[in-house]
């Protein structure tokens, strides 16, 4: 079979570390749809953890104490190894953390001042937004066409066609993390075709007809 014609568009979307200090008050929300959870210390001192509404991977950290005492500020992975520590004495402080590079899950926020230490978890969750998704769709104006889509794959995605034997008339593998092709398929004789996109996160599959 001649090689099918197709046309390639792809998106590549890359994640960034960053860390981001400027000055307020503070505390640590244990889900998303807390906005103010404020915890108090022995010393006065208050703290609180927000959510950044458009941008799951950050986190706001605010800070308030009524007098300038040294105060460590550590962050623990949920294996506790911690990722980031470093110390304030100011009375208002505001630490916007990017975790793009440690990935989404539970974090938590120790707060150190005079011998006490107090502790929260924060939660950064995926948006449904970003999960894999693929889907085969037929074109509603130009006969025997396909658009295949393959979006946020974390492994190479197959495209497969077979026929009504189940022998296999086409195969490719995308090596893309975002996909979207259209396929010409009149260089198939006539039948009935089976298409698959499947990888490590996906798997989707359309029934078609060659007239």
């Amino acid at each position: 079979m001649k090689t099918l014609a197709k046309t390639i568009s792809t998106v590549s979307l890359i994640l960034i570390f960053t860390l981001i200090c400027s000055t307020a008050y503070a505390g640590v929300n244990e889900n998303s749809n807390k906005i103010f959870d404020p915890k108090k210390m022995s010393s006065g001192l208050i703290f609180d953890l927000d959510h950044i509404f458009n941008n799951p991977m950050k986190f706001r950290l605010d800070l308030h104490q009524p007098e300038k005492h040294l105060v460590q500020i550590s962050i623990y992975d949920k294996d506790n190894n911690k990722v980031y520590s470093a110390f304030t004495s100011k009375t208002q402080n505001s630490q916007l953390f990017n975790l793009s590079e440690l990935g989404y899950g539970e974090y938590t926020v120790e707060i150190t001042t005079l011998g006490e230490v107090a502790r929260d978890k924060i939660i950064l969750e995926k948006p449904a937004y970003l999960n894999p998704v693929a889907f085969i769709k037929e074109s509603e104006t130009t006969k025997n066409k396909v658009t295949i889509v393959s979006l946020n794959a974390g492994s190479p995605v197959n495209f497969t066609i077979t026929d009504e034997g189940n022998n296999v008339v086409y195969n490719d593998i995308y090596y893309k993390k975002d996909l979207r092709e259209n396929i010409n398929l009149n260089e198939l004789p006539q039948g009935d075709y089976t298409l698959t996109l499947e990888s490590n996160d996906v798997f989707e599959s359309k029934n078609i007809t060659i007239k």
